[in-house]
């Protein structure tokens, strides 16, 4: 079970962006996926993690297609 909280990208159309906290042992990792190029058959989806920067870094994509 993994508790996201979020919603639409504001200036970014089809975008959604959801986050997360999953402990780690003494330290929080952060999490967020994001749901980008929604379309009526495909869509890419994010899974990322925070850096200590505050950047964010794929740690898996996948490309969703409908199957015809």
């Amino acid at each position: 079970y993994i508790t996201l909280a979020g919603g639409p990208v504001k200036g970014q159309p089809w975008s959604f962006e959801l986050n997360t906290l999953e402990p780690r042992g003494p330290k929080q990792a952060h999490f967020r996926m994001i749901w980008q190029d929604v379309k009526p058959d495909s869509l890419t989806w994010r899974w990322q993690q925070r850096q200590a920067d505050g950047s964010y870094t794929d740690v898996w994509v996948i490309d969703y297609k409908r199957r015809k």
